[in-house]
């Protein structure tokens, strides 16, 4: 082995190493391991250049860059305008790829009293968004804040998003295992759903 290739190989173990030594402690925080994620991430696309100029090998590309970060409006107290939300949500790939049997609930809040408020409900099934309530599948929870991002942003990275920001919330019946096979053709969302 070259040398770069060594360095490369002891970068990763001591990522990993970090990894896993954080993950156990109760004191670390979900940014501190998003952060070594990243590092294990271009860790490995480093092995893979090094890879390449040794055996000129063409890399396999797995590093992505950093998901759930959205603009948000300074002001939290502002009414959030849900006059396109049904549309916005409607052309999102999440919606459109649901199961035909699926029903989901997206409901908004705010903590505008200092207490949880709910603004609005909406059902989704696929290729369709109704407003209201009724028995789902789950039911997805998200501060309003979040419905300014969803006229601009993809739904998957403002849920997400929302979930770093301890603003997101899923509630179903389902067992893990009936949900997944529910939902199994919508696993690259699992990530955006929170599952």
């Amino acid at each position: 082995m070259k040398g770069g290739t060594v360095i490369t190989i002891a970068i990763i173990v001591i990522g990993i190493a970090a990894l896993v030594y954080l993950s156990i402690e109760q004191n670390s925080t979900d940014k501190e391991l998003e952060e070594l994620k990243e590092l294990a991430a271009m860790s490995e696309l480093a092995t893979q250049e090094a890879a390449q100029q040794n055996n000129n090998e063409v890399p396999k590309q797995n590093y992505t860059p950093k998901k759930g970060v959205v603009p948000l409006e300074n002001n939290e107290m502002k009414p959030a305008d849900y006059s396109t939300i049904q549309q916005d949500i409607l052309e999102s790939p999440i919606v459109q790829d649901l199961p035909k049997d699926a029903v989901m609930n997206l409901k908004f809040y705010n903590f505008n009293t200092g207490e949880r408020e709910w603004e609005k409900s909406y059902i989704l099934k696929k290729n369709s968004v109704e407003e209201g309530e009724t028995i789902a599948d789950m039911t997805i929870i998200i501060a309003s804040k979040y419905v300014a991002p969803l006229k601009t942003e993809s739904t998957c990275n403002v849920l997400i998003a929302a979930k770093n920001n301890g603003d997101f919330g899923v509630n179903t019946e389902m067992t893990d295992s009936a949900l997944m096979w529910k939902y199994k053709s919508m696993l690259e969302y699992r990530e955006c759903l929170g599952l």
